[in-house]
């Protein structure tokens, strides 16, 4: 009788365990259908890209942005390499959620052009455009082999019109993190090169500035913000101008979730440092923190976003940074923006 009822009493204890179990797992799974919720709620709050003109556009791996002269609720956008193909996006943020209303394929004489990693945009005031293409070290083991970072001016239509590359002694010296940015103030394009090059202090990264009427190229050194981690690495994002030699630079680190901690835009004045050719001792620059972006990325979505990639401001003075998100397959209509007040 003793030992029946141990065992009652054991078969009991076991019930309850799992039934308590059970009540745990269903909490569980209730809060990540919540967060799910609240994921898509909150996205969809903010500009969204739908294609609405081109059923084959790609737009899920946004890596530049740039302001649309010709309208002033318009911004044009390149994607980087995900795609294997080289377009130019023109999108209407007028509305919510945002529209891609045009796409132009970039070409090289005549043809679709090939082996481009586009990371920036700018519109020059004749309506062509300067983008970036991020190079690239021999990797062996991949069977990759070396790329230059080029500046490319093209064509309203898409027609790459002229190629630039750095000085030959520079480009002696560079890694896989390269072009990342462009703008266009004047007569200078001035393009942010994302992370230090083998000639550089690790706390400092260059921008490059090509002068469009005599074709030289000078430099400046931007002092990147300190982060722990053996992993972690900030570097520059995109850059966009403002005027009269100042510009917006978009400053990250490669971490998400609650590691991540530099996602920020700072405000620089080329006018108050002295421009030096490649092989003079490089000026450092001065920076001023305009936003920190952890804040509105936090009520974006419960976990911050890690690559933002494009930095512009709209001709009525809306700023606006995308996500890139690598070609994510689980929503392939739909890549992110947002509007920074």
């Amino acid at each position: 009788m003793v030992l029946l009822v141990k065992r009652s009493v054991l078969i009991v204890s076991l019930f309850l365990v799992a039934l308590s179990m059970a009540y745990m797992l269903i909490d569980y799974l209730e809060s990540r259908s919540t967060e799910s919720h609240q994921i898509k709620t909150q996205f969809s709050s903010y500009k969204m890209i739908n294609d609405e003109a081109h059923s084959s556009v790609s737009w899920g791996a946004l890596s530049g942005l740039s302001a649309d002269f010709n309208n002033v609720e318009g911004l044009y956008a390149v994607n980087d390499n995900f795609y294997k193909k080289a377009e130019i996006l023109k999108i209407d943020v007028s509305s919510n959620p945002a529209r891609i209303v045009d796409a132009v394929r970039i070409k090289d004489k005549g043809e679709n052009a090939k082996h481009l990693d586009l990371e920036g945009i700018a519109q020059a005031p004749d309506g062509s455009f300067w983008v970036v293409s991020e190079g690239r070290d021999q990797d062996k083991r991949k069977e990759k082999s070396s790329s230059d970072n080029l500046l490319l001016q093209v064509s309203s239509s898409g027609e790459i019109l002229s190629k630039v590359k750095l000085p030959s002694a520079l480009r002696a010296n560079k890694v896989k993190y390269g072009f990342e940015g462009v703008a266009m103030d004047g007569k200078h394009v001035v393009i942010a090169i994302q992370r230090p090059w083998k000639d550089d202090s690790k706390k400092l990264t260059k921008l490059a500035i090509f002068d469009t009427e005599k074709k030289l190229w000078q430099f400046v050194l931007y002092p990147l913000d300190k982060v722990k981690g053996k992993k972690t690495w900030v570097g520059l994002s995109d850059i966009t101008a403002i005027g009269d030699g100042k510009f917006m630079v978009l400053e990250r680190d490669n971490q998400a979730w609650d590691k991540a901690i530099v996602k920020r835009i700072y405000k620089i004045d080329l006018n108050t440092t002295a421009h030096k050719s490649y092989g003079e001792k490089l000026n450092v620059l001065n920076k001023q923190l305009i936003k920190d972006l952890i804040p509105a990325l936090s009520a974006l979505a419960p976990k911050t976003p890690g690559k933002l990639e494009g930095l512009a401001m709209t001709k009525s003075g809306k700023l606006f940074v995308a996500i890139d998100i690598d070609g994510v397959e689980t929503k392939p209509d739909q890549a992110i923006i947002f509007r920074v007040d």
